[in-house]
Parts: structure tokens; sequence; C-alpha cells
């Protein structure tokens, strides 16, 4: 169960979705988050826990979207909770809901056979897009500086994983 609101309007979007949110935290406590455009750029906030009596200014605005999370899926951290960014960062989605174990599994096996087909070396992010339930890719964005020699690699290492088991789970996961 999750909280959802959003607005676009003349009034102060941000004041606005920000006092709705609070009313909506019996619908998920275990994080929230709030996305407002303002200009070309869109704020964010994310935090783990209840929004309780959390008072924050937030730049005005006449569009937000607001989530309140309760986590039936995934852990409860900073990074799954909404809103979530397209990786240029100028569309904010707050969803209530899962990605379906099949289609999951088929993104996570497209990835793979494009991580083979390219013989990656080091830690990459696959961007797909979803279209009628399937996987299209995007692109490819290399994690600059992770190599053998980077710190997790080294920690793997001494913890008997090696550098393609550690990218294999990464995928896998």
């Amino acid at each position: 169960m999750c909280g959802i609101i959003g607005y676009i309007g003349n009034e102060n979007a941000s004041e606005l979705v920000f006092k709705g949110l609070k009313r909506l935290e019996y619908r998920g406590y275990d994080s929230w988050g709030i996305a407002i455009k303002n200009g070309n750029e869109i704020f964010s906030k994310k935090c783990v826990g209840a929004i309780g009596d959390a008072e924050y200014t937030f730049p005005k605005s006449m569009v937000a979207i607001a989530h309140t999370r309760w986590a039936t899926h995934g852990n409860v951290s900073e990074i799954n909770a909404h809103p979530h960014f397209c990786c240029k960062k100028h569309i904010a989605v707050v969803h209530n809901g899962i990605i379906e174990n099949d289609i999951k599994n088929e993104i996570k096996n497209y990835a793979q056979k494009i991580w083979d087909i390219f013989k990656f070396k080091g830690a990459v992010r696959i961007d797909l897009r979803l279209k009628d339930n399937k996987p299209y890719f995007l692109e490819v964005n290399t994690i600059p500086g992770l190599t053998r020699r980077s710190l997790l690699p080294l920690s793997a290492q001494g913890a008997g994983i090696s550098f393609e088991d550690l990218i294999h789970e990464i995928l896998l996961s």
C-alpha cells in the first residue's frame, strides 16, 4: 500500500502536495519522496522513515508529485523511495505496484545477453525501456573508475568472490 498525490495548478504545488502527503502517511511509513518542477529543473527530496512532523521549505512551483511508501517489495532505502527519475532527471515517476516476476526475469535475461555480447569487463548500467511488457535496449552507461582494483571488487575478492561473479550477482540482483 502506498500513498500518491500530485498537483498541477495556480496554487503553490510543493506546499499543497507536501501537506497532502502528510495526510497520506498511514498509506506508507517506510519512506517518502517529492518531486517539484521548478522552471526547467526538477527538485526532489527522498527520505527513509515516516514523514511525521518533518518540515521542509521547498521551492514554489505549480507542478509537484509525491509518494509515501510501504515497502512490500524491495528493502527500505532511499534508493527505493519514490519518485524515480529517468537518466536525464527530467521525468519523475511514482507508482503503486511492482514489475511482475516474469517481466523482471525477462529484463534480467535481456541485460545479461547484452553484457555477454559486448563482453563488458567492468560494471555498467544497461538502460532498457519496456513497451508492451517487452524490454528494448536503449544504451549502456559504464561506471568510470570501477575496475578489478577498485574498492568494491577488492572487497569482494577478499571474501572469495571473483570480479566476474560480482558483476554477475549485480546483474541478477
